[in-house]
């Protein structure tokens, strides 16, 4: 992402606030209110998701720390290293986020029902990834090639998009949206050589039962930890 790319990212959504205050009542509210830049319950905006996507991310989770206490060096960590980390936990989500949750999911809330915005919208977003697929893919492999090595990342980045789109309906709040994206960056995809490395077999164990108590308190705690009125959302509702 250069400086354009960051500046069209950025300037994107007010621009399209300007060009559609045009007589929706939902609309009569200050232009960064209505993208979810608001102030309105901000810590209970910023732990709650958070909270939320750490019980179904606890498995990784556990298996990243794992991983990591079993390298026996750790060396120090390179400075092109600390700026990829820094691209993708703090300026991809926000950019991506202003882009398709503040911005189109908004303009798809107003024309058509949530559970379709929430099935549908994301398909953008693992769209707007497919590029991913040629970091690591030589130019001679076909497109059919990349696709097929990419398809659970894609398919991955999908259902992200489905969480975090019912995230930001849910609370209208731009850093509920972020703060997901942003944990999950840092998580990254899921790879199973990292669970197949581990040297004890109790490690696999506590990981497989730590995934299971995760996603089902995840399941249980996601309409309460997401109820509208804790965020204020009077828009999405």
């Amino acid at each position: 992402m250069d400086a354009g790319d960051l500046r069209v990212h950025c300037l994107h959504p007010l621009y399209r606030q300007y060009l559609l205050n045009c007589g929706d009542p939902k609309l009569n509210m200050d232009p960064f209110e209505y993208l979810g830049l608001r102030l309105q319950s901000l810590s209970a905006a910023f732990m709650l998701p958070l909270l939320l996507t750490t019980l179904f991310c606890l498995g990784p989770i556990s298996l990243l720390l794992f991983n990591y206490f079993q390298i026996s060096s750790h060396s120090q960590i390179p400075s092109s290293e600390f700026l990829i980390v820094l691209r993708n936990v703090l300026l991809a989500p926000l950019c991506e986020e202003m882009v398709f949750r503040c911005c189109m999911v908004n303009v798809a809330a107003s024309c058509f029902q949530p559970f379709s915005v929430v099935l549908f919208m994301p398909i953008y977003f693992a769209a707007a990834h497919l590029h991913h697929a040629l970091d690591k893919t030589d130019f001679v492999c076909g497109w059919r090639q990349i696709l097929r090595v990419h398809c659970d990342r894609l398919i991955i980045t999908y259902l992200f998009g489905v969480y975090n789109t019912f995230i930001y309906l849910r609370t209208h709040h731009f850093i509920s949206a972020f703060v997901c994206h942003a944990l999950c960056n840092f998580i990254g995809f899921p790879e199973p050589e990292m669970y197949y490395s581990l040297n004890e077999r109790w490690k696999r164990s506590v990981v497989l039962s730590v995934t299971f108590i995760g996603i089902l308190l995840w399941m249980m705690s996601l309409y309460p930890l997401t109820n509208p009125s804790l965020y204020g959302n009077k828009l999405f509702v």
